[in-house]
């Protein structure tokens, strides 16, 4: 019987490995449209809340220090939240985002970082202009050189145009600052 079993799992393994890999059936188009996807629709307003996991794992040296290098568990967690809201041929759309990067012993390192970004397009049939602009406020390195951590306020400004082409085709042109 044991044999029989032995001999039997290979193939079944084969078989079942085939079937997980077959493709789904589609169960309805995406519109390609993110506020027609979002989750949660309160009138006109469309919200798709989400949650990231950035970074999980050690650090081998949390302050970048040769002489004394510091060992320690570190992980990053963003929740978030994307809107969307009508205004005729006009679309707000927003980001916000909260970012906590903890460490397990070196609590100074912990830090809330937030950020803010919203971009209003208008509809003008094959031609959508846009603005938009943001404010993001975090406790990082500025860069490799820098080893501390220090609060950086950052505000960033956009505009441009998307222009469809064809069917699927389209140029977007973005000057960002």
């Amino acid at each position: 019987m044991t044999r029989t079993l032995n001999r039997l799992v290979p193939p079944l393994a084969m078989a079942a490995s085939l079937v997980a890999a077959l493709p789904a059936p589609a169960s309805a188009q995406s519109t390609g449209d993110p506020a027609e996807e979002a989750r949660i629709h309160l009138g006109p307003l469309a919200l798709e809340p989400r949650f990231a996991l950035r970074q999980f794992g050690v650090d081998t040296n949390v302050f970048n220090s040769a002489d004394h290098p510091v060992k320690d568990v570190t992980a990053s967690f963003a929740p978030g939240v994307d809107t969307w809201r009508g205004f005729g041929r006009a679309r707000l759309s927003t980001e916000t985002e909260v970012e906590w990067t903890y460490f397990q012993k070196a609590a100074g390192q912990r830090a809330f970082n937030t950020s803010q970004l919203a971009k209003l397009e208008f509809d003008i049939g094959r031609v959508t202009p846009f603005i938009g602009g943001g404010v993001m406020s975090m406790r990082t390195r500025p860069n490799l050189e820098i080893d501390a951590r220090v609060r950086q306020h950052r505000t960033l400004t956009n505009a441009g145009t998307r222009v469809e082409l064809g069917g699927r085709s389209r140029l977007d042109a973005d000057l960002r600052r």
